[in-house]
């Protein structure tokens, strides 16, 4: 992918982020901790892989991505060439990114109002 490209998608959680960030710093840091950690994680795992030692767990990886550090995990995935080719992995990946993109623009643009109910549902007072 296009380093361009990359930087692009990579970026698109702080557009979505945007209407907090005029109320909240938080998940400014939270996208950008989770991010870091899920670039070191993609770097470890692949000199892990390159020397034949212990691996980072694939589930740790969509993990960390799973809880905001999905832009990070995409800068590693194209800065370390790591992870690209396997499909099934890719699958989940976007996919994770997906849901993510779809949660932050429904909380933060949408208010909530479309999953509330099933929230309260799901968890009532």
């Amino acid at each position: 992918m296009p380093l361009g490209l990359t930087l692009t998608i990579a970026a698109l959680p702080l557009l979505i982020l945007w209407p907090a960030l005029r109320l909240y710093q938080w998940p400014l840091l939270w996208w950008a901790a989770a991010s870091v950690v899920a670039l070191c994680l993609y770097g470890l795992d692949k000199r892990r892989a390159r020397r034949g030692q212990w691996r980072v767990p694939e589930m740790t990886l969509h993990l960390v991505a799973l809880l905001g550090g999905w832009s990070g995990a995409l800068l590693g995935q194209q800065l370390w060439r790591h992870k690209t080719r396997k499909r099934p992995f890719q699958v989940a990946f976007w996919s994770i990114g997906l849901v993510q993109a779809c949660l932050l623009v429904e909380w933060l643009w949408l208010g909530g109002r479309n999953l509330m109910p099933l929230w309260r549902g799901l968890f009532p007072l």
